[in-house]
């Protein structure tokens, strides 16, 4: 999340807040975080996003 938060300009929390906030508004999960990484999940396909380190 960090490596996202610095591509956006956001403090990795100020992006957590932010995600989580989107995410709240479905039903369903939009992204699911395996290994330290973030996927985004579309009808129970995994997309990888980006790899924490």
């Amino acid at each position: 999340m960090t490596k996202i938060a610095q591509e956006l300009h956001l403090t990795q929390p100020t992006l957590s807040i932010q995600l989580k906030n989107f995410q709240d508004q479905f039903d369903i999960p939009l992204t699911e975080m395996i290994d330290r990484k973030l996927y985004v999940t579309i009808l129970e396909i995994k997309l990888p996003i980006i790899q924490i380190k």
